[in-house]
């Protein structure tokens, strides 16, 4: 079924920061080659933005931002109707995945935000879950808890399916330091049994780089929340400046005080070279205290 591609007023349309933000801006030559292509072609309709039935972009942001530079009142669109703010998300980074260049910290960085998606709907079907049996803090109508219900269990379907599906292999490759392998973004992320690491791996085949890389990059953005150093480190990262593992083993570097020599004075494990103990004074017994000791030695 051909998408329904219309043509419509500029001014229309509606820019949301969440969304606009949620993937990395093209970089400054990629940016002019488009400027330049707009310029002289204007949009092509083939590749219409894509909104939402309130008219808010959710691909395309690039686009419209040159559009409105160069003063264009007309732009090509195509309209998606997805079933909530969620599944919006997630098809502005798979959009933009299977489109755009992307190094591996950017993919990395893409396949973190995914794993949040799906970490607040399993936040909202345990929300769900307390309120059928009273322990929720607040009540829904009954016709939306029973749709919500109900999308609830279509979800845990699909969802039990994948955890007993095996993962399709994929060869993995070295790229810049970084292991990379085919991406897989068809693939639906949600699983029951997240905990165990799958859906980490599905993630990561959906973004196109290795379970271990995203792993690493999960690392690094914790760590980058309490140390301003590894944050500048992995906006280099993002930047193509650096690697996801070089910027690992910085971190790993950091952490080594936690694990090892934590609340050791000495022995191999501790990080801190502790300085010899001071030899004891030698001690000068008076006449007396020889005597007594003679006294005693005697006895």
């Amino acid at each position: 079924m051909k998408p329904d591609i219309r043509e419509m007023p500029i001014d229309e349309l509606r820019v949301v920061k969440a969304y606009r933000d949620l993937v990395p801006k093209p970089l400054a030559k990629d940016l002019e080659l488009l400027r330049a292509e707009v310029r002289a072609n204007g949009l092509d309709p083939a590749h219409p933005l894509v909104v939402n039935e309130d008219l808010v972009v959710l691909d395309g942001h690039t686009r419209l931002e040159i559009a409105k530079d160069l003063g264009l009142a007309w732009v090509w669109v195509t309209v998606k109707d997805l079933e909530d703010n969620w599944a919006e998300r997630e098809f502005v980074i798979k959009a933009n995945l299977a489109r755009r260049q992307l190094n591996t910290a950017q993919r990395a960085e893409l396949g973190l935000k995914l794993l949040e998606i799906e970490r607040e709907r399993a936040k909202r079907r345990q929300q769900l879950a307390g309120q059928l049996y009273g322990r929720g803090q607040s009540s829904p109508s009954p016709e939306e808890f029973l749709r919500q219900w109900v999308q609830g269990l279509q979800e845990q379907a699909v969802q039990e399916a994948v955890c007993r599906a095996p993962v399709a292999a994929t060869q993995t490759t070295q790229t810049g330091g970084d292991e990379k392998v085919v991406p897989n973004s068809e693939q639906p992320i949600t699983c029951s049994q997240a905990q165990d690491g799958r859906s980490l791996e599905i993630v990561a085949r959906q973004v196109g780089i290795g379970k271990d890389t995203l792993y690493r990059a999960q690392a690094i953005q914790q760590a980058a929340q309490q140390d301003p150093q590894v944050a500048s480190d992995w906006e280099d990262a993002k930047a193509g400046k650096t690697s996801v593992n070089r910027v690992y083993r910085k971190v790993r570097v950091k952490d080594l005080p936690q694990h090892y020599g934590a609340g050791i004075k000495t022995g191999p494990f501790s990080l801190k070279v502790e300085p010899p103990p001071e030899p004891k004074p030698e001690r000068i017994y008076n006449e007396e205290e020889k005597w007594e000791l003679l006294w005693m030695v005697a006895d």
